[in-house]
């Protein structure tokens, strides 16, 4: 093969990024914002009654000293359905409501909720 033919090794297949593909690192400087501070801003957002009313597995209430942020009661009210979908995500996110989930759907992660208010700041 010709030298004028012959390629250059790339960054990408040297195993090295091209400058042009580097993404900045997240960093951990930006305020961590507590799920407890969209508790409002969600509750104007969602249509689902149990969010609007926000209790925990236990069906105390935010204010309540033995309230546990960790759990959150889903109860649909009468005329309210879900996709199977939001079912499946609903009963992941009843036992971990002080997490982000990141839900599959396809190819792609999908935030709900409070969850994606907090993606969005």
């Amino acid at each position: 093969v010709p030298s004028s033919k012959k390629r250059t090794p790339s960054a990408l297949s040297s195993g090295q990024p091209s400058q042009s593909r580097v993404q900045p690192a997240l960093t951990h400087d930006a305020p961590a914002v507590p799920m407890a501070a969209l508790g409002e801003q969600a509750r104007q957002v969602s249509d689902l009654g149990f969010l609007r009313d926000k209790r925990d597995a236990q069906g105390r209430r935010e204010g309540d000293p033995n309230f546990d942020p960790t759990t959150m009661l889903v109860k649909l009210a009468k005329g309210e359905k879900l996709t199977p979908a939001m079912e499946q995500y609903w009963n992941i996110k009843k036992d971990h409501a002080d997490m982000v989930i990141f839900f599959k759907m396809g190819k792609f992660y999908e935030l709900f909720e409070e969850d994606a208010l907090l993606g969005h700041r």
